[in-house]
């Protein structure tokens, strides 16, 4: 009797460890079962929220940069000699956590026959020369900050680009000005912005 319990093998220590090791297989496989549940709950809600954003259920979240275009404020009218005195004021909103730079650029001919001829600003530079448009940003008005960091309305007056009045242009004459605002740190992006006003140009009596 006592030579039979003194050969039964002990086994304690090897279930215990099997019972743990059992456990975690277990506890594994039920995380993994969750987490490939979980990706098809977001994925299916995320497919849910698109569809919704098309159908104009929920609102797309608003870019980083907003141009108010309808009050982008030219002058109507300005004579030809305070033409380089007056300003362009834009205003809008900045939606994301960085400072935010803009510039603006100019179709520099409006007409097929322009009396007046807009130039860029900083044509001396050899990139910025020719006749094609140009978006590199040093040959254009820049500003930044135009909004410190931080999600917030911003306000921000810029010059006009240059004029040159041709030797056939009338006493007074009306230019349509075109105008693009872009991102100073991706100008290669379409514009954010984009818009036109009419201004009356006045020739000054005697002015050369």
């Amino acid at each position: 009797m006592m030579s039979a319990q003194r050969n039964k093998p002990e086994t304690g220590g090897t279930d215990w460890i099997e019972l743990v090791t059992g456990r975690v297989g277990k506890f594994t496989a039920l995380a993994g079962a969750i987490s490939a549940l979980l990706a098809v709950i977001l994925t299916q809600f995320s497919e849910v929220q698109e569809k919704l954003k098309q159908f104009g259920v929920i609102a797309p979240p608003p870019p980083c940069v907003e141009v108010k275009t309808d009050q982008v404020v030219f002058p109507n009218a300005v004579k030809y000699s305070e033409w380089d005195n007056m300003r362009i004021r834009l205003s809008g909103r900045n939606n994301c956590e960085k400072p935010l730079g803009l510039y603006v650029t100019f179709v520099r001919r409006t007409t097929k026959d322009p009396r007046f001829t807009l130039r860029v600003p900083y044509d001396d530079l050899a990139e910025c020369g020719g006749k094609a448009p140009v978006l590199e940003p040093k040959c254009w008005d820049r500003k930044k900050p135009v909004a410190n960091i931080g999600k917030r309305e911003w306000e921000w007056e810029t010059p006009p680009p240059p004029l040159s009045r041709l030797s056939d242009s009338r006493s007074t004459e009306t230019i349509l000005v075109t105008w693009e605002v872009r991102d100073l740190d991706e100008p290669n992006k379409s514009p954010i912005a984009a818009g036109s006003a009419p201004i009356k140009v006045t020739y000054d009596t005697g002015e050369q």
